[in-house]
C-alpha cells in the first residue's frame, strides 16, 4: 500500500472515531439534562403493578398544604398562574416518598428504574406534561421553596408555565441510616 492510501485511512479512522466521541457525548448530554429537568416522558420498561397507592383518591377540589402555597407565591411573583392543588398528584408524590423511604433511595428513579410517570399514572393522573422536585432535610417551608428557586432546574420545573396542577406530600422517615423529612412535589398538566 502507498503511503497516501495509509493516510486516508487513518484519516478515515480518526473521523470515525471523533464520530463516535461526538455522538456519545451528545448522548450523554441528553440523558444527563433530561434526568437533570426530570421532565422526560420515558416510560419504565419494568412492571410496577406492585407498587401500591397509601389512599383512595377524590376528585374534590383540595385545599393547598403550606408548601404547595409557598410555590404559588413564587409563581405569582414571577408572573406566571398558581398552580391547582390536585389530589392525584399529592398522592402520587406520597406513593413516590414512601417508596424512597422504603427502599433507601433518594433520586428521581430508583435503582430498579421506577420513574415518577409510574407513580403519577398510577393514581390515576392522565398528563401531557409532568415534572418532579425533591427535597431533603429541611425543616424551614420558606428555606426549602428557596433552594428550589436558587437551584435551575427545580426552579424551571416551578415556575413552567404549561404545569396547571401540582402536589406536594411531606414524608419523615429514615434514609440512609439518617432520620430525615423528604418532599416530593409533584406537577402536570391533564391531557
Amino acid at each position: 500500500m502507498s503511503n497516501k492510501s495509509n493516510r486516508t485511512k487513518k484519516n478515515i479512522r480518526l473521523k470515525v472515531a471523533f464520530a463516535v466521541f461526538a455522538l456519545s457525548a451528545i448522548v450523554l448530554f441528553a440523558l444527563v439534562w433530561a434526568y437533570d429537568g426530570v421532565r422526560i416522558s420515558i416510560e419504565s420498561l419494568r412492571d410496577e403493578s406492585s407498587i401500591p397507592l397509601t389512599a383512595a383518591v377524590s376528585s374534590d377540589p383540595i385545599a393547598p398544604n403550606v408548601i404547595e402555597s409557598l410555590v404559588n407565591e413564587r409563581r405569582t411573583v414571577d408572573g406566571k398562574k398558581p398552580l391547582a392543588t390536585n389530589a392525584e398528584l399529592r398522592e402520587s408524590a406520597c406513593a413516590k416518598a414512601d417508596h424512597m423511604l422504603a427502599n433507601d433511595y433518594w433520586d428521581h428513579i430508583s435503582p430498579e428504574g421506577v420513574t415518577p410517570w409510574t407513580f403519577i399514572k398510577k393514581a390515576g393522573y392522565d398528563y401531557k406534561e409532568a415534572g418532579e422536585n425533591l427535597a431533603r432535610g429541611f425543616k424551614d417551608d420558606t428555606k426549602l421553596v428557596q433552594a428550589w428557586m436558587d437551584s435551575p432546574t427545580h426552579r424551571a420545573n416551578v415556575l413552567e408555565g404549561r404545569f396547571t396542577e401540582q402536589g406536594i406530600c411531606e414524608r419523615d422517615g429514615t434514609l440512609g441510616g439518617k432520620a430525615t423529612r423528604l418532599v416530593v412535589q409533584q406537577l402536570g398538566a391533564r391531557s
